[in-house]
């Protein structure tokens, strides 16, 4: 929300949607390297943190120009690949212009991935914060070996994170 605050204080239209498990990660299989703190369930947060964090972006929205204009944002507590099929299906008119990978576990994140490529503009970003990391390689292989090559993109690497990279859909 800070973000949408600073660089388009006055699109009203602009909605963030978060899809998280708040139960830590998920569907890791035998493609993923699991490790003591990348494995199903870990980073699990409390029952409510789903509340927590949607009453903290209402806040957010409030602060920000157009204030009054709020609750547009949504947290959707779930398995993506689950929740994402849902979401696209009951909101048939969403595009998608950025988003943001953090799940480390191949298939949720293959599955993800293709869902929004889909619904995503031409131009739009899709971000992966552990795309080469060799600890995580989930990120790293689900782009080397179902992306690249495939689908029409550009990538780039963060300056500053060097894990974070980001391709643009052509």
């Amino acid at each position: 929300e800070n973000l949408r605050a600073i660089f388009e204080p006055l699109h009203l239209n602009r909605r963030i949607v978060c899809f998280d498990t708040f139960e830590g990660y998920k569907g890791f299989s035998e493609k993923d390297k699991t490790t003591a703190i990348h494995k199903e369930g870990t980073y699990k947060v409390e029952n409510d943190y789903a509340h927590y964090l949607q009453e903290l972006l209402e806040l957010h929205e409030k602060s920000n120009a157009m204030g009054h204009n709020y609750g547009k944002h949504k947290v959707i507590k779930g398995d993506c690949r689950e929740k994402l099929k849902e979401f696209f299906h009951d909101n048939s008119h969403e595009v998608v212009a950025l988003a943001f990978f953090d799940v480390n576990s191949y298939d949720p994140t293959l599955k993800a991935f293709e869902m929004i490529y889909e619904r995503m503009i031409p131009g739009g970003v899709m971000a992966f914060w552990q795309l080469t990391r060799n600890s995580i390689p989930a990120e790293g292989m689900v782009y080397s070996k179902e992306i690249m090559g495939k689908y029409n993109h550009e990538i780039y690497r963060s300056q500053f994170y060097p894990g974070l990279c980001y391709l643009i859909k052509k």
